[in-house]
C-alpha cells in the first residue's frame, strides 16, 4: 500500500532506530575497517541521487529542490536541515543540520555523519549535474552545537 508523505509517495517502510543505525555502522567498521566508510558513501550517495530524481518532478528551481530536501529531512526526523551561502553558479554553499540523527548517539573526536554528508553529496551532484563533494566541518557527535557541511 502506498501512502503520501509530503511531496514523495512512498511504500510503507521499516523502522530503524538511532541505536540500531549506529550498531549497523559499527558492524560495517568491524567487518570492513575503513572500507565501511566507502560502503556507507556509496549507499548514501545513491539514496541522495534517487531522492533528487523524485523531488525534481515537482520542484520548479534548484532552490525549491533544496527547500523540499530540507522538508523531507525534517519530516523524517533526520534532523533540522537548512542551507546557507548557496551559490548556484559556483555550485557551492553550506548545509547545517541541528539534531542530526547520526550524531545523536555518536561520541567521537572526528565528524561522524558519514551517511548524511554523502546523501547530501548525491542529492547535490544530481541537482548541479556535477560531482559535488561534501565535507563535514562541525559535528554534534564530537561536541559541536550542530553539524555543518561545506560543498
Amino acid at each position: 500500500m502506498e501512502k503520501s508523505k509530503g511531496f514523495l509517495k512512498e511504500k510503507e517502510g521499516i523502522f530503524i532506530d538511532y541505536e540500531m543505525f549506529v550498531d549497523m555502522k559499527k558492524a560495517l567498521r568491524e567487518t570492513f575497517a575503513s572500507g565501511a566508510y566507502v560502503i556507507i558513501a556509496i549507499m548514501a550517495k545513491r539514496c541522495g541521487r534517487n531522492v533528487f530524481e523524485k523531488i525534481k518532478k515537482k520542484a520548479k528551481t534548484k532552490k525549491d529542490a533544496l527547500e523540499q530536501l530540507c522538508n523531507m529531512v525534517n519530516e523524517r526526523n533526520w534532523g533540522e536541515l537548512s542551507f546557507t551561502e548557496v551559490n548556484f553558479e559556483k555550485k557551492s554553499g553550506k548545509g547545517i543540520i541541528k539534531n542530526s540523527f547520526e550524531a545523536r548517539n555518536c561520541k567521537s573526536t572526528t565528524p561522524c555523519c558519514h551517511f548524511l554528508s554523502n546523501f547530501i553529496a548525491g542529492f547535490l551532484s544530481k541537482a548541479f549535474e556535477k560531482e559535488i563533494n561534501v565535507v563535514e566541518l562541525k559535528c554534534a557527535g564530537k561536541g559541536d552545537a550542530y553539524c555543518e557541511f561545506k560543498f
